[in-house]
């Protein structure tokens, strides 16, 4: 798995890529199980493709779903406040 910005990439570096297998070895455990299967159903292999950074795609940060979330977040009190003032919704 790649990031697609630098915090990305952060938290992938930080224990984001164990999560990743951990989640993905769950979901097919899942199924195996539903079928019959037990014990040890699913194997898995990390192979590092490209271990560079990719320092060209930092302008990606701008679309990192964590910087837009954190964003909205911080807009929430504001929103709150803004309620009574906004108009009624028009009827279909």
């Amino acid at each position: 798995m790649r990031a697609q910005d630098p915090f990305s990439e952060m938290g992938l570096t930080l224990g984001g890529h164990r999560k990743e297998d951990e989640f993905w070895t769950s979901t097919l455990q899942s199924p195996a199980a539903h079928f019959g299967l037990e014990g040890r159903v699913v194997e898995t292999e990390v192979v590092c493709v490209d271990g560079k950074r990719q320092w060209s795609r930092a302008g990606n940060v701008r679309s990192s779903a964590a910087i837009q979330l954190g964003v909205y977040a911080m807009g929430a009190p504001m929103r709150l406040l803004a309620k009574p003032f906004r108009r009624p919704a028009e009827p279909r």
